[in-house]
């Protein structure tokens, strides 16, 4: 046939985009699934959060973390405050106390 040696693979299409698509059901699931890992790529690279710097949680310090702060350290070891799941909790009012980030 004249032409036939140009003629693509009857399996494969080409988009505007240049892709290689494939034919079928199994091409479709396919192509459905790599333009999906492509969205998925872009929407990580534009929800990225700017993230401030590390602080201490209870008094808001930015030149130590919680376990270096010694007013909660002795606050826990004077049994003031005291965890539970993962919150911290005055041992006075049994009531989960407000963080001072930010």
């Amino acid at each position: 046939m004249i032409g036939s040696s140009t003629k693509e693979p009857e399996s494969q299409l080409r988009t505007p985009s240049m892709k290689v698509r494939t034919k079928g059901f199994l091409g479709e699931i396919i192509d459905r699934i790599r333009d999906l890992k492509l969205h998925a790529t872009q929407a990580q690279t534009n929800d990225t959060k700017e993230i401030g710097p590390r602080r201490c949680i209870p008094c808001d310090s930015v030149e130590h973390l919680r376990r270096y702060c010694t007013s909660f350290q002795e606050a826990l070891q004077n049994n003031k405050v005291f965890f539970r799941e993962g919150r911290i909790y005055s041992t006075e009012s049994r009531l989960p106390l407000v963080n001072n980030h930010g």
